[in-house]
């Protein structure tokens, strides 16, 4: 058993090394400007699910060097989504889309304040203050205590910060920028501004 053991680790240390391989002659070729070789790599540490924010904006700057404002795109996109404060990524960003004239759906103020913080961490911070009001709760019931102003308040402020963590993570699901996105990559296609057959086209 020990045996199968350290064999299944050496094979996932090789499996590390080798996507962090792919990272790295990727970057090697993008340092030589061979664009179409650093993709290759970048992709293939990307099919291999070795996924960063620095492999994605790597993967977009090899993209737009090599001319494919689409994917580059996509990559820089995806780069925003593990890490939404990736200042180089939002710059290359808005530099592509401008240089491509690409359509991009602009953020309302709320889908704005959302993205202030990843879902990950709303889903920590909603976790944290539903744990807080259900013990609140819980204690009272309880222990049957007068309810005083302090513990009204912090019940208030832990429901308050419970919605808007949940509200938060509800936009970047569903938001402009959540799963209904999407990206198209090719070139000189016709997209519809809504689903009916006779919305007109861009």
């Amino acid at each position: 058993m020990l045996c199968v053991c350290i064999t299944i680790s050496f094979v996932s240390v090789a499996r590390a090394d080798d996507r962090l391989a792919e990272f790295s002659k990727g970057n090697a070729a993008y340092a030589e400007e061979h664009f179409a070789e650093a993709i290759q790599n970048y992709e293939r540490a990307v099919s291999a699910r070795t996924w960063s924010p620095a492999l994605f904006y790597n993967l977009g700057n090899a993209y737009f060097r090599g001319g494919d404002a689409g994917h580059a795109i996509l990559n820089y996109r995806r780069a925003l989504l593990l890490d939404p404060r990736h200042p180089e990524a939002e710059a290359n960003l808005r530099v592509v889309r401008d240089r491509a004239r690409a359509l991009d759906l602009r953020q309302n103020a709320l889908e704005s304040y959302a993205a202030w913080a990843s879902a990950d961490t709303y889903a920590i911070v909603g976790a944290l203050a539903f744990w807080v009001v259900a013990f609140l709760l819980l204690d009272a019931f309880l222990q049957q205590r007068r309810v005083t102003a302090v513990r009204t308040s912090v019940l208030t402020a832990g429901v308050l910060v419970l919605v808007a963590s949940l509200s938060a993570l509800y936009l970047l699901e569903t938001g402009r920028s959540g799963r209904a996105l999407g990206i198209v990559t090719g070139h000189e296609v016709q997209a519809r501004v809504a689903t009916a057959e006779n919305a007109s086209s861009v």
